[in-house]
């Protein structure tokens, strides 16, 4: 027979009727005769009792089992508990991951589903490994990542679904990768958590620009979880606690994008505090940025509003202003990129001063943009070939763009030194040649 094992349990804490953590096991049976299903399932810290649920599914029903026998023995500890920043991560061996902060519980068993019109895999995991990236200089809070693997509901077969949580300025990012190929076969896929006794609960529905969000209270904390994308969000009560959910309808596909991984996750942070009179400040100062095209101080006027207010209408007209900004944003970099490649390939003096005039403009506009930094780094670049371009010695140009090309690798801008090496290769070609 082909089928699943689906092992459950549900470790309470003394005086708690909720669980305060759900682990599940799957194995995938393929077997004419019956075969034993045992598993290993750690206690976390403060469990005192654990309810046991075992199922069997096969493509023609579903078998439920009573007779399940436990025994318990100090085993080996498979759940990790991490501090990302101001946050604490308790990863389970099935890898749901809780999230914690000052001992206070955030988001607990925050998992992925992913289901079909013919069956459903609510997150079962075969295995999970946790790899932790310690604090840099380049990510001063770490990196945690989890590999997992799921198993899809339609051919049973295992998806790798790799989980990463990272902290940044005060926010914790939690991202669930997956091949979008596997998928093709799926209806959907679902994102839970459970908040413990949220306060001040309100949920913004996602539509257009406008991200799924919800903002809460978890003990003292005031909260945002906000989603990647627009989500059909749901809401159940269990409970003090409140299961939240946040589906992705798959049923429409294209094949142009079955090679593309998938990505869906939440961003959990602070609100921004203002007053109704300092978000109108604010607001009007943001525009102001924008009608005078200083964007770099638009985004983060905007951005920071984002954070301060629930207000539907509100919202969407400063994510409409966002999506323009980052429009705008994306058109003048692919003009500065077209004018670079043109400037580089012609070498030509007056061109690359035009075009360090554009950068410097474009660095005005968005400063303090991930595109301003990139184009910090291709003026400089420019710097290097406008000294280069001065000269008239073929010879001695095809030697410094020789030289340019191999610096630009060096610092890993590929195709700067890609379009430098083949400048230097026709120079050089043109003296063998003698051509001037």
């Amino acid at each position: 027979m082909a089928a699943l094992a689906g092992i459950k349990v549900a470790w309470e804490e003394e005086g708690r009727s909720q669980p305060i953590l759900t682990d599940r096991r799957l194995q995938k049976i393929e077997s004419p005769d019956w075969i034993e299903v045992a598993e290993e399932f750690p206690a976390p810290p403060k469990a005192a009792t654990a309810k046991i649920s075992l199922v069997i599914v096969g493509r023609n029903g579903v078998v439920r089992f009573d007779d399940v026998s436990v025994t318990g023995r100090k085993g080996t500890e498979r759940i990790k508990k991490i501090s990302l920043g101001i946050f604490d991560v308790l990863v389970s061996s099935n890898g749901h991951v809780s999230l914690f902060r000052a001992g206070t519980p955030i988001a607990l068993d925050c998992r992925l589903g992913i289901f079909s019109r013919n069956g459903a895999s609510r997150f079962f995991v075969r295995r999970a490994e946790v790899t932790e990236t310690p604090p840099s200089a380049a990510s001063p809070s770490g990196r945690l990542s989890i590999a997992a693997e799921l198993v899809n509901p339609v051919n049973l077969d295992i998806i790798p679904c790799t989980i990463d949580l990272r902290h940044a300025a005060g926010d914790l990012t939690l991202t669930y990768t997956l091949p979008r190929e596997p998928l093709l076969q799926i209806e959907g896929v679902e994102l839970a958590c459970a908040l413990r006794n949220p306060d001040a609960l309100a949920v913004i529905p996602g539509s257009g620009a406008l991200p799924s969000r919800v903002s809460f209270t978890a003990g003292r904390f005031p909260l945002i979880l906000e989603y990647f994308e627009p989500l059909k969000t749901a809401q159940t009560t269990i409970g003090s606690d409140l299961l939240l959910t946040a589906t992705r309808d798959l049923s429409t596909k294209t094949s142009s994008t079955a090679d593309a991984a998938f990505v869906i996750g939440f961003t959990l942070g602070e609100p921004i505090m203002l007053k109704e009179n300092a978000v109108r400040e604010e607001m009007e100062k943001a525009k102001r940025a924008m009608t005078s095209k200083t964007y770099g101080e638009a985004l983060t006027l905007f951005g920071k509003l984002r954070r301060a207010i629930n207000d539907v209408q509100i919202l969407r007209e400063i994510e409409e202003n966002i999506k323009t900004i980052q429009g705008i944003e994306v058109a003048r970099r692919r003009e500065i990129e077209l004018s670079l490649m043109e400037a580089q390939i012609l070498l030509r003096p007056g061109d690359l001063e035009k075009l360090k005039r554009l950068i410097a403009t474009y660095l005005a506009e968005f400063a303090g943009t991930a595109q301003a930094d990139t184009m910090k780094e291709d003026g400089a670049s420019i710097d290097l070939l406008v000294a280069d371009a001065a000269g008239d010695i073929r010879q001695e140009r095809a030697e410094t763009l020789s030289k340019y090309a191999q610096d630009f690798f060096e610092r890993g801008m590929a195709r700067l030194a890609a379009m430098t090496a083949e400048k230097a290769e026709s120079l050089l070609k043109g003296i063998s040649d003698g051509g001037k």
